[in-house]
């Protein structure tokens, strides 16, 4: 039994706008979708689904992030974007902090 304000009704309403959020690059919100109903997922057909989709939408969400970060930081090429290139054995303070630095002392 749903606690508080929130219906059945409302809270299949709910249940499913966040996680149609969730498609908005917003993973967590259907972690968050997915732990606010868990207790509730047997009272609702829709619920049940729309927590599964949630658990399922956030896992391939925290994979692709995943798979992104170890991409980007074991294949990264060498690119004129960086101004100070990243995992370098020595300190490189660039123009910037070199001209800030200047000016203090």
């Amino acid at each position: 039994m749903l606690a508080g304000p929130l219906t059945m009704e409302s809270a299949e309403k709910t249940a499913k706008y966040y996680f149609y959020a969730g498609f908005f690059f917003l993973p967590w919100l259907w972690a968050a979708n997915a732990m606010y109903f868990w207790r509730h997922r047997e009272q609702s057909v829709v619920i049940r689904r729309y927590v599964n989709y949630s658990i399922l939408g956030s896992i391939i969400g925290l994979v692709a992030f995943l798979t992104f970060l170890i991409a980007f930081y074991t294949i990264n090429p060498p690119s004129v974007l960086w101004v100070i290139r990243p995992r370098q054995p020595f300190v490189q303070q660039g123009i910037f902090a070199d001209a800030i630095y200047n000016q203090l002392s």
